[in-house]
């Protein structure tokens, strides 16, 4: 997104910004090539709005380069991208992305902290003393302890037990290298810092991080909101996009 893109995400309202990037990103999803499988520019999380399966190209999406995208792939699933609306103010910024259907999703540094939809659960999570930063690859294990809500369950304040681990590209599951080969064509995996990140409440979540704009940023992660809902996440382009 434009520098004067994302002022005006941080100056105007939600209620007022969000029809013009759902206006733009709908208009877009029709330009995809119909021989080929088309990839909707925004989609539902609940059900992903697409013509074509979960091995469909990513790269045949047509998208407004005055928007910034995360590309969002649940297990299962054919991906979808959300359009980045908002910029909540918080240190590292909170990035407030849309899908077509409303639905809500918030990343943090690179991490998943909330997802409110219309018609599922909804999570939401903090981390009890700040957010932490990325360490370097050649440092041990960070500890730090985080809280989730699950509204519809209500169930609240649950705490979560995590290490974040440095690993090496080869350490990295088969399946989550293969998405990144052939879902986002990319090769430049063994290039990024890798973190394993365990919990107690959560299946392993994977990172990468690399350096954009001067900064330590999450290129592709693979993070669950429970055993059942994983997904792949990454900024659109990959790994061009960098993040307020």
């Amino acid at each position: 997104m434009r520098s004067a893109d994302r002022r005006l995400a941080r100056v105007f309202p939600l209620a007022l910004l969000w029809p013009a990037v759902v206006a733009a990103a709908l208009v877009l999803s029709g330009c995809a090539t119909p021989t080929a499988p088309t990839v909707r520019v925004v989609g539902s999380l609940l059900s992903p709005l697409w013509t074509g399966s979960p091995q469909a190209a990513a790269f045949a999406a047509r998208l407004n380069p005055a928007l910034t995208y995360l590309y969002l792939a649940e297990d299962g699933h054919a991906p979808v991208f959300l359009a980045l609306g908002y910029i909540e103010p918080s240190q590292p910024s909170t990035l407030v992305w849309y899908s077509a259907a409303q639905e809500v999703l918030r990343t943090q540094g690179g991490r998943l902290v909330g997802l409110t939809e219309q018609s599922a659960s909804s999570a939401r999570l903090r981390f009890d003393q700040g957010i932490p930063v990325w360490p370097t690859a050649t440092a041990g294990p960070t500890t730090y302890t985080r809280s989730w809500d699950f509204p519809n369950r209500y169930r609240f304040g649950l705490p979560d037990q995590v290490q974040l681990h440095p690993r090496g590209w080869q350490q990295v599951p088969p399946a989550l290298l293969r998405h990144v080969r052939s879902q986002l064509q990319s090769s430049a995996y063994a290039q990024w810092q890798w973190f394993e990140e365990t919990s107690t409440l959560m299946p392993p979540a994977w990172f990468a991080v690399a350096a954009l704009a001067g900064q330590q940023q999450v290129v592709y992660s693979y993070q669950c909101l429970s055993a059942e809902r994983c997904f792949h996440l990454a900024p659109w382009p990959l790994p061009l996009t960098p993040l307020p």
